[in-house]
Order: C-alpha cells, then structure tokens, then sequence
C-alpha cells in the first residue's frame, strides 16, 4: 500500500498525496508549463534589447539608453528549465500466492 508519493526534480521536491497517479501530478506539469512560458518570454525580451542595442549601440543621442539596457542585460538572470524527463517502464512479476502458515498441500 502506498502511504506517500515523492516528486523529484532536479531542483525540486514535491510531496504529492497519495491517491495521486505516480506519473506526474497536475501541479508538476502546470509548473513545467509556466517555467517554459517564462523562459521563452525571457528569450524575446532578451533578442528584442540585443536588438535595440545593435541598432543603436553609436548613436550619440541614445548612448545613455544603450548603456541602460546593456546594465539591464547584465542583472538578467536566465529561467532554467529541467530538461524533459525520461519515461521508465517496468513490470514486476507475479508473485506466488501465499498459503496461510500451517497449511500444508
């Protein structure tokens, strides 16, 4: 009988009830999908300020907002996502009835 489900993660720890499925639980996958949402919004803010860097980067009237962004680029602290978890298949094999103790055959 099953009494506790443990998540394990790279960087997390869950404990999840135990009438949860050992496969995954809702809230490990939402939390998943939020990560990759961030860390591909991440990503396009990140290009887009490159960008603007670049364009304007010897500019003489924008000097002053190049050099915030690239500050602002620096204190980026980039969303890591844990890479996609592998899928383990098993089977346990059947195991003999169980006679009650004094019972011969």
């Amino acid at each position: 009988m099953v009494t506790r489900i443990a998540d394990l993660d790279a960087a997390h720890a869950d404990r999840l009830p135990s009438a949860t499925t050992a496969t995954t639980s809702p809230s490990t996958t939402t939390r998943i999908e939020a990560l990759r949402k961030a860390k591909r919004e991440q990503d396009e803010e990140v290009a887009r300020v490159k960008m603007f860097i670049d364009r304007f980067r010897y500019q003489a009237t924008k000097a002053s907002q190049v050099q915030s962004r690239i500050k602002m680029l620096e204190k980026v602290v980039p969303i890591e996502v844990p890479p996609e978890r592998k899928k383990i298949h098993f089977d346990f094999p059947a195991c003999a009835q169980e006679r009650p103790h004094g019972v011969s055959s």
